[in-house]
């Protein structure tokens, strides 16, 4: 999982969404758009593709303060984030600082992301924003050839 920005409001304001891709399909099972990169709206698209996908047995993550409290003043509190895949029985796996590319799929998703959907354009509210990247993501899974899948798609 991770959090990519770029998603603008003609107001000006700068929207993120909380992503994840499945690692042997590239399926994507997070797009959350949100105002804000918080931990609890980092944990509510968590839990929401919980409990629409299932639960996997690893998430990987960026050392993120959404996903981990590794290097905040107190290490040994358990983040939210963390908690919630103790309690589901996943094991949550962080990259290590300042490789960004063990997170190389979900990146190159964000990428694909940008050229397809977002780039050049504006939306007006969060609705609308979350209402294209989703009909952009059932696109993505179910109908755009991908080339490391043997030009099969994610679905």
């Amino acid at each position: 999982m991770d959090i990519v920005g770029g998603i603008m409001l003609a107001s000006g304001a700068e929207l993120k969404i909380v992503t994840g891709v499945d690692d042997h399909s590239r399926y994507c099972v997070c797009a959350k758009v949100i105002e804000r990169a918080t931990a609890p709206t980092t944990c509510k698209a968590l839990v929401e593709a919980l409990r629409r996908h299932g639960v996997p047995e690893e998430i990987l993550t960026d050392n993120g303060k959404v996903f981990t409290n590794r290097y905040n003043k107190f290490p040994i509190l358990e983040s939210a984030f963390d908690r919630i895949c103790r309690e589901n029985g996943v094991v949550h796996r962080l990259t290590k600082a300042r490789s960004p590319t063990t997170t190389g799929k979900v990146e190159r998703f964000h990428r694909t992301l940008r050229e397809e959907l977002l780039n050049g354009r504006t939306f007006t509210s969060v609705e609308e924003a979350q209402a294209a990247v989703d009909a952009w993501v059932a696109t993505y899974n179910a109908e755009r050839p991908h080339q490391s899948l043997g030009m099969l798609t994610p679905l």
